[in-house]
């Protein structure tokens, strides 16, 4: 599972070093979903029914007294519809780091080393089965529910944790070509997590040997915050028949999830 036509990194102390073909700003193109009718049809039954209404029989006094945002029933859907876009133009704009991301990894120079996509793998195939978890399926489930065959998945996981690797690699050459550094005072903002947290966690970390770990994710945060702020990012909108096709997509999914469902047995969720 190597990337195909490149050489393998040098090892720098104790490290591969990987090389970019360019260190200049990524380009980007940003996807904004389009707003469907069903799909603002569907928002707002869940959001009357959420408040214990009828979409179907909706009165004035009633969205008044429900939706504090909106006090009249033609005014419902309007505001769904609007809640529905700003939340679409928040996506698209949160896309974008991992979108800067991948453009970057397609400059990598060099393939990932097998014993870094093994490690990759374990990481993504780990994920997946604590997200089926959550689900209450185990990877058998998954496959039952989703018609996947075996080979499909193991095929889908090697892609998955290729992908990430090279994120990674490029990352770490992005740091490595900029002279990006950290200090630990910068690992809360950078890691997510409350200073209490980040100590906790570099303590356990130190004692386990790992604490390398813990900057190196701290530098590919403050990396892609630095290639996110620098890109040139132009939008595509969605197309109303772009929409439906993504729709149809999606109800054939669930459709066919929903046949293969025991009434009893667990569902597994598209998101």
């Amino acid at each position: 599972m190597a990337t195909a036509h490149k050489p393998l990194p040098r090892m720098v102390d104790g490290r591969y070093a990987y090389t970019l073909s360019s260190m200049e700003p990524v380009s980007i193109t940003v996807r904004v979903i389009h707003a469907t009718d069903d799909e603002v049809d569907d928002a707002l039954r869940e959001l009357v029914g959420h408040h214990g209404g009828n979409a179907e029989a909706l009165t004035d006094e009633w969205v008044a007294a429900n939706v504090g945002e909106v006090t009249t029933a033609a005014g419902l859907r309007p505001y769904v519809r609007r809640q529905l876009e700003s939340m679409y133009a928040e996506m698209a704009e949160r896309s974008k780091p991992d979108l800067c991301v991948r453009e970057l990894a397609s400059r990598l120079e060099q393939s990932v080393p097998s014993e870094e996509l093994a490690r990759a793998r374990a990481i993504v195939q780990a994920s997946m089965e604590h997200d089926l978890a959550q689900q209450g399926l185990d990877l058998a489930g998954f496959l039952t529910l989703s018609g996947m065959s075996q080979t499909a998945l193991e095929a889908m996981v090697d892609q998955e944790a290729l992908a990430a690797a090279e994120r990674e690699a490029a990352l770490d050459a992005f740091v490595r070509g900029r002279g990006i550094t950290v200090d630990e005072t910068e690992y809360p903002g950078l890691l997510g997590l409350s200073p209490t947290d980040v100590r906790t966690m570099l303590s356990d970390m130190r004692a386990a040997g790992r604490e390398e770990y813990v900057r190196r994710a701290a530098l590919q945060a403050k990396a892609v915050r630095l290639l996110t702020s620098e890109c040139t990012c132009s939008y595509e909108h969605e197309t109303p028949e772009m929409a439906r096709a993504r729709r149809a997509q999606f109800k054939e999914a669930r459709d066919r999830i929903a046949a293969q469902s025991d009434d009893d047995g667990p569902k597994l969720r598209l998101v």
